[in-house]
């Protein structure tokens, strides 16, 4: 019987061996963002400044659509947040200073959206910040 099956066993193996080459091309020419989650250093900011162009983080290159009619809160991460920021960012009066780019609604963008909608929750929709 195993004299019989073992052309299964060498369709396996060589099924396996192409995923795992697919997989691995994807991560070495950095095309799966879920496999190579770093920040790039040329878009850093000084945290304890809040000057400079903002930092952009591993939840804003994710790809697909974004959810607009999602209410965006303190605690929130994701996409959307990162569209909010990015918003805010352009958005902002000349003497407020730049908010971190990196998808996750903390005190900054909360104080942020305060600033510019007197409110602490919002959706993309309401702001026009949809991405067409």
């Amino acid at each position: 019987m195993k004299k019989q099956n073992w052309w299964i066993y060498a369709v396996v193996a060589v099924g396996l061996a192409v995923v795992g080459y697919f997989i691995w091309k994807r991560w070495k020419t950095g095309q799966d963002e879920r496999l190579n989650l770093q920040l790039d250093p040329s878009q850093s900011t000084s945290a304890n400044t809040g000057t400079g162009a903002p930092r952009s983080g591993a939840l804003c290159n994710q790809a697909g659509p974004a959810n607009c009619m999602k209410i965006l809160k303190k605690g929130d991460r994701g996409l959307e947040v990162c569209i909010l920021q990015k918003w805010l960012n352009q958005n902002k009066p000349d003497t407020a200073s730049w908010i971190a780019q990196d998808g996750i609604f903390g005190p900054q963008t909360e104080a942020a959206l305060k600033a510019m909608t007197q409110g602490t929750q919002t959706r993309l929709m309401d702001l026009n910040a949809c991405p067409k």
